[in-house]
């Protein structure tokens, strides 16, 4: 720690912060004893799942991937919220909602919308893990363009008035605790 300090001219407490946060995030280890300091740790499950969201691209594999992971966690992330969910929750969910029946009059302001959805119905679980993967993985989309294929290209109103009903309906199970719904 001493020979970091003298090399970065950083004070005793930036480092000691700085080697605090690596060991949390399993970056390094620390051995103490003659011959001991810090040393870069052996990739743990936590470090290569963060190593492999982070090297997943924004080519269209990647996103395939990304969603892919997502989609499994959904039934977890939905019905977490079902049980765990608070007024404060409902209320927040429900405002999405409303915002995205008086705004989602186009594919890319309903993903936006959507998107904000998604994230805030996943801040509900207590499950951290699975939380933070669904989380990760659905920034690999966030932001792309939308395109529609031919099916739905011919009626995005109702397209979009479809997929909105989904996600009302989704919000209503979670309200009403029914994680059966």
């Amino acid at each position: 720690m001493e020979e970091l300090r003298e090399q970065t001219r950083l004070g005793r407490a930036t480092i000691s912060e700085a080697a605090r946060l690596l060991i949390e995030r399993g970056t390094v280890d620390v051995r103490p004893g003659r011959g001991g300091g810090l040393f870069v740790a052996e990739a743990g499950h936590v470090v290569r799942l963060r190593h492999t969201l982070l090297a997943a691209g924004q080519d269209a594999a990647g996103v395939a991937n990304a969603l892919a992971v997502r989609d499994a966690l959904e039934e977890l992330i939905d019905t977490d919220a079902a049980r765990h969910r608070t007024v404060q929750d409902i209320d927040d969910l429900q405002v999405i909602i409303r915002r995205m029946r008086a705004e989602a009059t186009t594919r890319e302001t309903f993903m936006r919308d959507n998107w904000e959805l998604h994230s805030r119905i996943a801040e509900i679980t207590p499950n951290d893990l699975a939380r933070n993967v669904y989380l990760s993985t659905m920034a690999q989309a966030v932001g792309l363009p939308s395109h529609a294929d031919d099916a739905t290209a011919a009626d995005e109103e109702a397209y979009l008035a479809s997929r909105l009903e989904i996600h009302a309906e989704l919000v209503d199970a979670i309200a009403s605790g029914d994680v059966a719904r």
